[in-house]
């Protein structure tokens, strides 16, 4: 019994793979737009992927399923906050923080979100999807 995996996440992440996990034990590891087939135990298998403290949702699959890895739009406007606020930090910082307080808070407040929301999302794909997003 099998599984197809495709990961489509952009630029974020890119730089490490993402560990698959199947009922919380690592299984195998997932490069830049990579695609994979795993073969799994039986039917009704729970699978999620994770990086470096970053997660996704956890979603059952079946013997043959194709499943999508994902970015959702919430993890690239947390990554654009956080980025937008450091740099504009760095001009501003004489005139807006000159309490160092108000910078470390909002860093720490971007960064919990970062790692309390879902930074991948997996779905399962019908095949005329699989074979589309494997043409490209």
């Amino acid at each position: 019994m099998a599984v197809k995996i495709l990961r489509r996440t952009g630029w974020m992440g890119s730089l490490l793979s993402l560990n698959i996990k199947i009922d919380d034990e690592k299984i195998t590891a997932l490069r830049f737009d990579e695609k994979k087939e795993i073969d799994i135990p039986n039917d009704d298998m729970e699978i999620r992927v994770a990086q470096f403290g970053s997660s996704s949702n956890r979603i059952t699959v079946d013997d043959g399923d194709t499943v999508m890895i994902r970015t959702p739009i919430v993890s690239h406007v947390l990554m654009y906050s956080f980025f937008l606020f450091l740099i504009l930090s760095f001009i501003f910082s004489i005139t807006l923080f000159s309490n160092p307080w108000i910078f470390i808070t909002v860093a720490v407040i971007l960064l919990m979100l970062e790692f309390i929301t879902d930074q991948y999302r997996l779905e399962v794909i019908d095949k005329a999807e699989w074979k589309q997003n494997s043409a490209s």
